[in-house]
This record gives C-alpha cells, structure tokens and sequence, in this order.
C-alpha cells in the first residue's frame, strides 16, 4: 500500500514535485557535509590517539630501558663494593695481627727484638697507610 505522500506527489504539478526533489536534495547534501565533518574529526582525533600511543610506548621503551640500566648498575656495583670490602677486610686482619704482635712486643724484655719488631711494624703500618 502507498503512502498518502506519495500519491500527493504524483498528483502534484511538476513545479512542485522538482521544488520536494531541490529541497530533499539540499537536505540530504547537508546531512551529508555534516557526516563528512564528523568522519574527518573521527579521523582527526583517531590519529591523535594513535600519536599519543606511540608517545606513550615510547616513553615507557625509554624507562624500561632506564630501569634495566639501573637495575645492571646496581648488580655491578655489588660487585665492586664486594671486592672493595674483601681488601678491608684484608688489610684490618694484617693491621689486626701487627697490633697484637706489638702488643705481645711489650712484654718482650730482650731491647734488640723490640727495636726489630718496631721497625717492621713501623714500616707495615706506612705501607698500609699508604694503601687504604
């Protein structure tokens, strides 16, 4: 079954109907612009958004990298405070045995061996000034 419009129309004079023709056509070319505005700012803020992404997984490529720098320092930082710690460690245990010796050197009555043993001491505790 047709609708009333259509009928109308066909019934219309000619002028009328070009006139409906003209006007639907100027709406529907307007509707149309308005789509065409709407796609390109879907688009627009679509390539935005893919900018702000490949920003985003940038700056986060760049911290990870950080991160695993950091991360590698400090490993190679253990390592160089671990051998910086054997050598004290070292170096207190010789500095340890010496004073001990002069300890035990007080008691020494004999003159020549304490004199002895001081010098030794003496120059043991010059080159471990001198290294630490």
């Amino acid at each position: 079954m047709e609708s009333q419009e259509a009928i109308i129309d066909r019934n219309a004079p000619i002028e009328q109907r070009v006139f409906r023709l003209e006007t639907e056509i100027i709406a529907m070319k307007k509707n149309e612009g308005e789509m065409m505005d709407r796609l390109k700012n879907a688009h627009h803020r679509i390539d935005e958004t893919n900018t702000q992404i490949q920003e985003i997984k940038r700056e986060m490529r760049e911290s990870f990298k950080a991160l695993d720098q950091k991360v590698e320092n400090i490993g190679l930082n253990l390592a160089d405070k671990d051998k910086k710690d054997k050598k004290v460690h070292r170096w207190l245990i010789i500095i340890g045995v010496l004073a001990v010796a002069a300890f035990l050197g007080t008691f020494i009555v004999d003159s020549g061996m304490k004199q002895t043993l001081g010098e030794i001491a003496l120059k043991v505790g010059v080159g471990v000034a001198s290294t630490v």
